[in-house]
C-alpha cells in the first residue's frame, strides 16, 4: 500500500531516504569523530559535513566562522574554494552547539 502510494506521488523508492541523519558541525569542537552525530564529536569544518551528507540528511551548525578552504581535501588559503551543497539537505545555523532539537536554537544570539 506505501509503495504504491508513493508511486502515486511520484516518488519511488530510491528517492526516499531510508536513514536521514543529523550531522553536527562546531568550529571548536575537540574529539571530531565521524560521522558527526552529536554535538561531542562535531565536525571542525562545514565541508566536511557536506561530504558525507546525502539527500534527506540535516546539518546541523554551530555558531563560527567557516570557511570552504578547510576540512579533508581542502587546500588551506585556496581562494578560488567554494562550499559544495548537496541537493536534499537541509542546513541549519544558529546553535551554540548543545541543543538537543532544532527548535531550541536562537539563530539571532549565534550568528553562524
Amino acid at each position: 500500500m506505501i509503495r504504491i502510494l508513493l508511486l502515486a506521488l511520484g516518488f519511488t523508492a530510491a528517492s526516499v531516504p531510508a536513514f536521514a541523519k543529523t550531522i553536527y558541525v562546531q568550529a571548536g569542537s575537540s574529539t571530531p569523530t565521524h560521522p558527526y552525530g552529536s554535538w561531542n564529536n562535531a565536525a571542525r569544518h562545514l565541508q566536511d559535513a557536506l561530504d558525507i551528507a546525502v539527500a534527506g540528511d540535516q546539518i546541523r551548525v554551530a555558531q563560527g566562522t567557516y570557511y570552504p578552504d578547510e576540512g579533508a581535501g581542502q587546500t588551506n588559503n585556496n581562494r578560488f574554494s567554494t562550499f559544495r551543497l548537496k541537493s536534499g539537505v537541509a542546513i541549519y545555523g544558529g546553535f551554540a552547539g548543545g541543543e538537543p532539537n532544532l527548535s531550541d536554537r536562537k539563530h539571532y544570539f549565534h550568528p553562524t
